[in-house]
C-alpha cells in the first residue's frame, strides 16, 4: 500500500511539473512615435516604421507581477522613442516583469480611452 502511494505521488509531480510552460520573453518596440496612457498600468503605444506610411498600434499587457511600469525621459531629440519588457509565460497566466517606456519627455504621453463595458467607459487626461 505505501509503495502505491509513493507511485501515485511521483506521477502526480511529473504530471503537474510537465503541463506548467514557463517562458520568459523580452521585447524591444522601436520607432514609437505616439504612447498612450489608459488607466492604472494600461499603455499603448503607435509605432511607425521609417520611410512607411503604416502606424501600427500596440496594446501593452497590462498586468505587472510585481512593480509598476517605469517611465524614462531619455530618448535625445533626433531618436524615436521606444518601449522593453519583459512577459513571464506560464501555464495559465502571463504578466509583465518589468516594462520601460522611454519618451522624449513627459509631455509625450497623451491620454487613452477605456471600456469596462456596462460599468462605463470614458478616456483618461493627463492633467498638464
Amino acid at each position: 500500500m505505501r509503495n502505491v502511494l509513493i507511485v501515485l505521488l511521483v506521477i502526480a509531480t511529473i504530471s503537474i511539473s510537465v503541463g506548467c510552460d514557463h517562458k520568459i520573453e523580452v521585447v524591444q518596440i522601436n520607432n514609437v512615435v505616439r504612447v498612450f496612457w489608459h488607466e492604472g498600468m494600461q499603455y499603448s503605444v503607435q509605432v511607425r516604421e521609417s520611410g512607411s506610411t503604416e502606424i501600427k498600434t500596440y496594446v501593452l499587457h497590462d498586468h505587472m507581477c510585481t512593480g509598476e511600469p517605469q517611465i524614462f525621459a531619455d530618448v535625445a531629440a533626433e531618436n524615436r522613442m521606444w518601449v522593453k519588457y519583459v512577459m513571464d509565460r506560464n501555464w495559465n497566466m502571463d504578466c509583465l516583469q518589468s516594462l520601460e517606456i522611454h519618451v522624449w519627455s513627459e509631455a509625450d504621453i497623451e491620454g487613452g480611452s477605456w471600456d469596462h463595458g456596462k460599468f462605463g467607459h470614458g478616456r483618461t487626461f493627463v492633467i498638464k
